[in-house]
């Protein structure tokens, strides 16, 4: 990418950061409504730390996927259907990652909380953030059916780039 001028270079640097920020603030949120329903799911319902782990993990996948796409990548213009299934893909894999992690750090003898804290940091910062933003929210990743577009719409650049208003 060529950065003709400065100003372009530090506004691409200032959106990166605003993007991770609103990400970072986001997951957290996501993560409290998986962990709330995890240790719900295991302290008042007596279900197993790994089926409380897929259930909070589902729970906080639509909290997060709401998030994505309505704040912090800014995609409500991208086609839902499309989005949902690459993030039910995303997700999916996610999912099984976290149920594996929570596996096999229970295994070494972690706490049931502490093992899901470990595996939620690995499998968020090497799997999901990368995944929503260049894949499940990416601008140019459509349905088949072409959507009509009018002259205040910005559909070259990716929702993560594109600018804000207000």
């Amino acid at each position: 990418m060529a950065w003709g001028r400065s100003g372009s270079y530090n506004h691409f640097v200032k959106r990166t950061v605003t993007l991770l920020s609103q990400h970072q603030l986001s997951s957290l949120v996501a993560t409290g409504v998986d962990y709330v329903i995890m240790i719900a799911c295991v302290s008042l319902f007596g279900l197993s730390p790994v089926v409380g782990t897929v259930i909070g993990a589902m729970c906080g996948a639509v909290t997060s996927f709401t998030l994505g796409r309505r704040w912090v990548f800014d995609a409500r213009r991208g086609d839902l259907r499309g989005q949902a299934l690459r993030y039910a893909m995303v997700s999916a894999v996610s999912l099984c990652c976290n149920a594996g992690g929570e596996w096999l750090l229970l295994r070494v003898g972690l706490q049931y909380v502490l093992a899901r804290v470990v595996t939620s940091i690995v499998v968020g910062i090497g799997w999901n953030f990368p995944m929503h933003r260049h894949f499940v929210f990416r601008a140019g990743v459509s349905s088949a059916a072409p959507h009509a577009t009018t002259a205040g719409d910005v559909t070259a650049a990716a929702p993560s780039e594109a600018p804000r208003q207000g």
